[in-house]
């Protein structure tokens, strides 16, 4: 006999009699098979795509972290040194315009842009926003290549994405918490070049 399959035992008015009592007695060989089709090992198989597919997105979004990063860092490091050069030239040509007995306006407008060149570069700490990034930029990369190439950490399957997952959120806070603490030098330099500027006046 099929062990899939049952019998009931009885003549045709028992069994009659059972499938009033019982509906679930009356279904059918497609019905059967939808059950079947349900048993918690297929529902675990069809969940699985789905969570792959959900790790798929999140490695899309670290890749696309990546080079978020890696641009935002090369942008800022391209903005300090623009700055950077603006500042020393305009204090380097402050004194030469003063000596060459040029317009006031010029050598006032010229002593003006070096020093908000330099205040810009102060008060942003755009410097350090752009080391700060060129790390994670950095760090990232280094992940995502060992992914894919199943080194170090990564070199177990049924693991590698749950340790991807966990080194990048690592970095995620890592970089949060370094961002925090540049806010807060930044915070406290102010209230100090405040109080000089006082002393000195």
């Amino acid at each position: 006999p099929n062990p899939g399959r049952f019998t009931f035992a009885g003549n045709a008015s028992t069994r009659k009699h059972a499938r009033a009592v019982n509906p679930s007695m009356r279904l059918g060989r497609e019905d059967h098979r939808a059950l079947v089709g349900c048993r918690p090992s297929n529902i675990g198989a069809e969940m699985g795509p789905e969570s792959e597919e959900n790790f798929d997105g999140y490695l899309k979004d670290v890749r696309r972290e990546q080079l978020r990063a890696h641009r935002s860092a090369v942008w800022l490091l391209t903005t300090y040194r623009v700055l950077r050069f603006v500042g020393v030239l305009a204090a380097a040509l402050t004194p030469v315009l003063a000596a060459l007995n040029s317009p006031k306006w010029w050598t006032v407008g010229v002593g003006a842009i070096a020093a908000l060149a330099v205040g810009v570069v102060q008060l942003t700490r755009i410097d350090e926003l752009s080391i700060l990034d060129r790390d994670r930029s950095d760090r990232l990369l280094r992940e995502l290549r060992y992914f894919d190439n199943h080194w170090g950490d990564y070199a177990n399957d049924s693991e590698r994405n749950h340790k991807l997952i966990e080194n990048v959120e690592q970095i995620r806070r890592s970089w949060e918490i370094n961002r925090q603490q540049l806010v807060r030098r930044t915070l406290e330099t102010e209230p100090r070049q405040h109080k000089e500027r006082d002393a000195d006046a």
